[in-house]
């Protein structure tokens, strides 16, 4: 978007459904991109349930990482043209009690879509850019990853390399809680977890 000379960068994240925090479709993989955003703009169709696809998309994002729904968000409802002013007032009132602003557009009619750049602005503007940790590399753990059984239930993951890594992150990391998780994953960590039975 752009407003009187100043930007900011939209990432359009489809494919969140029921479910995409534990793989379904997409989800996993847009729900990484979420990470990377400073602000979270939940569209949302006036036509098909709204309140509970809103509460659907929070709830997948809260399983990927509950650090997320820390941060700024609105909530545009779209397709308003669809419907008289009262029910548009009702909806908005409904959506409104879940703790965001709520700003009805029409990406049809254009109705709304200035506001809302005004808002997603100002919010853009005053929220800082995540933090996060710079990928590690590839071969991270090539020395292996051991899993050692402490108790029922509980157990230690063991690799020097990953263990360095670690410790040169600064800062609070349950921001980077969905980040390091693809880590993890891609070093090896779940599938060594896997192989010893633990799920």
């Amino acid at each position: 978007g752009e407003e009187e000379g100043e930007r900011f960068t939209l990432a359009d994240i489809p494919g969140i459904i029921e479910g995409a925090s534990q793989g379904k479709g997409l989800g996993l993989e847009f729900l990484r991109h979420i990470a990377r955003t400073r602000v979270l703009l939940y569209v949302l169709d006036v036509a098909e349930e709204p309140l509970k696809t809103f509460r659907t998309l929070r709830k997948e994002i809260e399983a990927y990482d509950p650090a997320l729904l820390r941060r700024p968000g609105l909530i545009a409802l779209n397709k308003v043209d669809l419907l008289t002013p009262k029910e548009v007032e009702e909806r908005v009132a409904e959506l409104a009690q879940e703790g965001l602003p709520v700003l009805p557009v029409s990406a049809l009619t254009g109705e709304g879509l200035a506001t809302l750049k005004e808002a997603l602005l100002s919010l853009v503007k005053a929220t800082p850019a995540p933090e996060l940790p710079r990928p590690a590399p590839r071969a991270l753990v090539e020395a292996g990853v051991e899993v050692v059984p402490l108790e029922e239930g509980v157990y230690e993951v063991r690799s020097p390399a990953l263990e360095r890594y670690l410790s040169r992150l600064k800062g609070d990391l349950s921001e980077a809680a969905g980040y390091l998780q693809e880590v993890f994953r891609r070093q090896g960590v779940e599938a060594a977890l896997k192989a010893k039975g633990v799920r």
